[in-house]
C-alpha cells in the first residue's frame, strides 16, 4: 500500500470516530437537559411541600390547646389491626 492510502485510511477512521464522539455528545447533552428538568420540577414540588409542611406545623401549634388531650403516635407501639 501507499503511503497515500494509508493516510486516507487512518483519516476516514478518524473522522468515523469523530461523528461517533459528536454523536453520542449530542445525545449526553440531550440527557443531561432531560435530568436538569427532572431535578428542577423535583426542587419546586419539595419547596412546595416544604411551604405546606411549615403552614401545617404553624396550625398545628396554634391550636396547641385544642389538642392537648390527644396521645402522641408511635408508630412501634400503634401498629394498625391488619399487620
Amino acid at each position: 500500500m501507499t503511503d497515500d492510502t494509508l493516510e486516507h485510511q487512518r483519516h476516514a477512521a478518524l473522522d468515523a470516530r469523530i461523528d461517533e464522539l459528536e454523536i453520542r455528545l449530542a445525545f449526553l447533552d440531550e440527557l443531561v437537559e432531560s435530568l436538569n428538568q427532572v431535578v428542577t420540577t423535583q426542587d419546586r414540588h419539595l419547596h412546595e411541600l416544604q411551604h405546606k409542611m411549615r403552614v401545617l406545623y404553624q396550625r398545628m401549634s396554634a391550636n396547641s390547646s385544642a389538642t392537648e388531650g390527644i396521645e402522641p403516635f408511635d408508630a412501634h407501639v400503634d401498629v394498625p389491626p391488619h399487620y
